[in-house]
């Protein structure tokens, strides 16, 4: 009974901090949108940096409250070279399947990302924020708070999910949704067999930097057809007689590139030592012969 109340406990104070993140992320796109109507000039400085203030306060609050180590909560643990050479891989790996779900988006929906190019491209604040700062605060909120605090209370997989799910919900468009949840999974993987929040921390980074590369290479292109398709819109979206042959053709790459972000989770495991994660995640079918091995030596 007091293991239930426990979770339920968990559970419901990680649904406040969710909740009063989305609420600073409305407020603050009100706020914005307000300035504009009445012609008030905000810098957009300012407005990102109370979004940003918004989003990582409440979870590092919320650790403080429960009297936490917060950097030892949040999984600021090192890294082993070896690993730093297998997080570079598997963000190239990861990239298609970001490709795919952002693709897969604009068939029912608009590209955000792109549709606010210009704005991004000319700052160097904003090209900063989307790179470096909003990677680090996003990743220390879903993956170091929320994915760690969920695997708490529930399974690996199912935290991974979960916590997808709530930063593809942060974004509050369908099609960052998408993208969001799709490598969410693979962030918080990550996070888990290496027992470090840098790994999920650089792919995000590097991700978001292949990203503003296809948008700038388009804006300077003749015809930009190459970062176009990678980013996956022409204006703010693909024709869908070249939209459907991308998403399917990239369906087909991410699921290669799956197969192989499952060896290299495996293998960052074994080069951190993450026996738990090694057991948890890729020894099913030993644990399983196992399990039938001793069933039948009592029988």
């Amino acid at each position: 009974m007091k293991i239930q109340n426990n979770k339920k406990s968990a559970i419901i104070k990680l649904a406040v901090v969710f909740l009063i993140i989305i609420a600073g992320q409305i407020l603050t796109m009100n706020a914005a949108y307000y300035a504009r109507v009445f012609e008030i000039d905000v810098p957009m400085a300012l407005l990102i940096a109370v979004c940003e203030l918004f989003t990582l306060l409440p979870a590092l609050i919320a650790l403080r409250i429960d009297k936490e180590n917060i950097l030892e909560s949040l999984g600021f643990r090192k890294i082993r070279i070896s690993t730093l050479m297998l997080t570079l891989l598997l963000t190239v790996l990861s990239y298609p399947v970001f490709i795919f779900a952002n693709l897969f988006s604009q068939l029912f929906t608009t590209n955000i990302v792109l549709q606010a190019s210009s704005q991004i491209a000319g700052s160097t604040f904003l090209t900063a924020v989307v790179a470096i700062i909003g990677p680090i605060v996003e990743e220390i909120v879903f993956r170091g708070y929320f994915f760690n605090k969920l695997k708490g209370i529930a399974p690996v997989v199912l935290s991974a999910i979960i916590s997808a799910v709530l930063f593809g919900v942060f974004h509050l468009n369908l099609n960052q949704f998408c993208y969001a949840f799709a490598v969410g999974v693979i962030f918080a993987l990550a996070n888990y067999v290496s027992g470090s929040i840098w790994v999920p921390m650089i792919i995000h980074c590097l991700i978001n930097i292949f990203g503003l590369v296809a948008l700038f290479l388009d804006r300077m292109s003749s015809d930009g057809m190459a970062a176009q398709v990678a980013e996956g819109a022409v204006e703010a979206r693909l024709p869908m007689e070249q939209l459907l042959p991308a998403v399917g053709a990239y369906a087909v790459i991410s699921l290669i590139c799956i197969a192989l972000i499952r060896i290299v989770l495996k293998a960052i495991a074994k080069r951190q030592g993450n026996q738990e994660a090694l057991d948890t995640l890729f020894a099913g079918k030993n644990k399983n012969a196992t399990n039938v091995s001793k069933l039948a030596h009592n029988a």
